[in-house]
């Protein structure tokens, strides 16, 4: 049970890191097509509201998870 537990928050740890590293990488690339003269209103903000979305939930997971 206890090896169990483990690996799961071993890969919640994980998927936590990955939404961290995708919200950082749709930041700079918002922030690259701002430099290359795109207009805010033709800025890909899908990708980076979906990322941001699926971080607070894996967030909310990790947090909910956490014994009191």
């Amino acid at each position: 049970m206890k090896k169990e537990r483990r690996l799961l928050n071993t890969m919640i740890l994980m998927a936590q890191v990955i939404t961290g590293l995708s919200v950082l990488y749709y930041l700079g690339y918002l922030f690259g097509e701002s430099l290359a003269g795109v207009s805010v209103l033709e800025l890909s903000w899908v990708n980076l509201w979906i990322s941001i979305g699926l971080a607070s939930v894996m967030f909310a997971i990790r947090m909910g998870g956490r014994k009191r």
